[in-house]
């Protein structure tokens, strides 16, 4: 295997989080030759614009992952609120459904965010426009 090789398989090595002993070990280098190779500005920038990408797809793949808890829940709560309205209320198992519901409404409440906005403008005539605006999806 050639130097640049080496390098890059060492770059490679970094983005999946190896430590630079573990790297050292397989290239057959030194570990100082892996801390000067990181210290090259070509080298640290890909690691670093490689390991950022990474962390954005695990981020987007939560919030697609939150995304779709929210719309389980709701169809959830949706499904009992309808089969509840088809119930009497003096049947037994009418409990369970509300509480099925209830434990939905708060597992969604976990997932779902509050936004929280302020505006720290004087506003003479604070009848006409709030100073605080919170945003809650339950609203």
């Amino acid at each position: 295997m050639t130097r640049d090789e080496k390098k890059e398989r060492f770059i490679e090595l970094r983005i999946k989080g190896e430590t630079f002993e573990s790297i050292a070990k397989e290239l057959e280098v030194s570990k100082q030759t892996l801390i000067n190779w990181s210290k090259e500005y070509d080298v640290n920038q890909t690691i670093t614009t490689a390991k950022l990408m990474k962390y954005q797809n695990i981020l987007k793949v939560q919030e697609l992952n939150r995304d779709a808890q929210i719309e389980y829940y709701s169809k959830l709560i949706n499904k009992c609120k309808e089969e509840l309205f088809k119930r009497k209320m003096s049947e037994v198992a009418t409990d369970k459904l509300l509480n099925l519901i209830l434990r939905a409404s708060e597992e969604l409440k976990k997932i779902v965010p509050t936004y929280h906005y302020r505006c720290d403008v004087d506003i003479m005539k604070p009848s006409i426009l709030s100073q605080e605006f919170h945003f809650d999806p339950k609203d």
